[in-house]
């Protein structure tokens, strides 16, 4: 699954955070910079093709924060909006400046060029 994928490349890198509860998310969210969170789901297809993606960016993109969020293990309220899964959100400051939903990787890729 996702979640396995992710915790063995996250443990090697150390790139892409893994919120566990709430105060480990809000401590990732308000980190100075850009913050692109995915909200994902382990028994979701497009999520696991679009994680390794994810992944990768994080080791290139050394001044972003990439954090991951298993929608089934946190239920906080920044997920209660979400309607499908992979949803990818950009915070500055703690602040959403914009979020959209799917695999899409040229839109993450276009985003993460614009507001980092």
């Amino acid at each position: 699954g996702i979640n396995a994928e992710y915790g063995i490349t996250s443990r090697r890198s150390k790139m892409v955070h893994h919120a566990h509860n709430e105060a480990e998310y809000n401590e990732l969210k308000k980190k100075s910079g850009l913050v692109i969170i995915d909200y994902s789901a382990e028994w979701c297809g497009p999520c696991r093709r679009i994680a390794p993606v994810f992944e990768s960016l994080s080791k290139t993109e050394t001044s972003v924060t990439f954090v991951h969020v298993d929608i089934d293990e946190l239920n906080i309220p920044d997920t209660a909006d979400v309607q499908g899964v992979p949803t990818f959100k950009f915070f500055k400051d703690g602040q959403l400046l914009t979020q959209f939903s799917g695999a899409n990787e040229s839109k993450l890729r276009e985003l993460l060029k614009e507001h980092k």
